[in-house]
């Protein structure tokens, strides 16, 4: 990830968070941590979430990416999911050391959340975009991810999707 004066982020790192609101309406925020070298991708779920049915859809995520990484054979540092509850709204969290994951990976993460949750599942309305834009979205996503693995300082940015807008943070 390229660096300016002061440790803001690059337009190109602003670009990559933009990519995943794109290509992922899914996604409620991307969170990335430089010191943990990690992603955060947070989505929405309406209604109750148990805990049982909690714990079913996260060892259905771990074992899913689990699949995912043997069958690549890749090594992953970092597979963490969480949830936090707001009344009627939950976030589950899913975390990724970006060494290791793929915008494949990526892909699949957000596949796994539309079947476990279908209609639950808080998706932002967005315009229709062509195969070729997607598929840019995904070149980009894949060039900018193996940037942030080989960068040294990087900033702490969030990226929280709110009413059709996409607003970035550098914490």
């Amino acid at each position: 990830m390229n660096m300016r004066r002061g440790d803001e982020p690059s337009a190109r790192t602003i670009q990559l968070l933009m990519s995943y609101a794109i290509r992922y309406p899914e996604i409620a925020t991307v969170r990335y941590d430089p010191g943990r070298r990690a992603l955060r991708l947070s989505f929405l779920v309406k209604g109750p979430l148990t805990d049982e049915e909690f714990s079913a859809a996260a060892g259905r995520i771990r074992e899913t990416l689990e699949v995912y990484h043997m069958m690549n054979q890749r090594v992953a540092e970092l597979v963490d999911v969480r949830q936090s509850a707001f009344g009627e709204l939950n976030t589950v969290a899913v975390e990724r050391d970006v060494l290791s994951l793929t915008p494949e990976e990526l892909y699949t993460v957000v596949a796994v959340m539309r079947t476990l949750f279908q209609q639950r599942l808080l998706t932002e309305p967005m315009e229709f975009f062509g195969e070729e834009e997607l598929m840019a979205q995904d070149e980009l996503i894949e060039e900018v991810m193996a940037s942030l693995s080989s960068q040294r300082r990087q900033p702490n940015l969030i990226a929280i999707r709110e009413n059709g807008r996409l607003m970035i943070f550098h914490k």
